[in-house]
């Protein structure tokens, strides 16, 4: 996932030495069935943490299921080290004001999509955003103030057009 902080335009710094990028917290999804024979090589898939709220939303009409990123703490952390977002649509970054935000992909491992709102819900722009596992990753910002962020799988906004409308439920 990207990090994000709040602010006029809101820019994320990599953690200064000694500090971390946060932890992840590693769960096999109950839909997920292990087969007898799997060995102890087997790697569970790392999900999203269950420290993150989980919401519904409408998106330009369709209903989804997503995590909330709504404290700094939260949207730093973000998706990072998450490898699959099932059962979710993606994560929703909840910010207290409407400014220009900037992403990043510090260590997120799956490539992703992302469209910014403004404080009525009406989409602001979208992009792809690329993985980045080195600590110069490109920034992705939002063309005018946004109050929401909404990440899922690369190719998920394709088809989202202007006019486009978030609504918390």
């Amino acid at each position: 996932m990207a990090a994000c902080s709040g602010g006029t335009t809101a820019t994320v710094e990599p953690p200064t030495t000694g500090q971390t990028a946060g932890a992840t917290t590693t769960r096999t999804p109950e839909t997920t069935a292990v087969p007898p024979e799997a060995t102890t090589t087997t790697r569970p898939l790392v999900g999203v943490s269950a420290d993150f709220a989980r919401t519904v939303i409408e998106l330009d009409g369709v209903v989804h299921a997503v995590a909330v990123a709504d404290t700094n703490e939260q949207r730093v952390q973000g998706l990072m080290g998450v490898e699959a977002l099932d059962p979710l649509f993606g994560m929703l970054f909840v910010f207290e004001d409407a400014a220009v935000r900037s992403f990043w992909m510090k260590d997120t491992l799956i490539p992703l999509d992302i469209a910014f709102f403004d404080s009525d819900g009406v989409l602001v722009s979208k992009t792809s955003m690329e993985t980045c596992l080195d600590d110069d990753c490109p920034r992705y910002s939002s063309e005018r103030a946004a109050q929401y962020a909404l990440e899922a799988p690369r190719g998920t906004f394709e088809d989202l057009a202007e006019g486009a409308r978030l609504v918390l439920i």
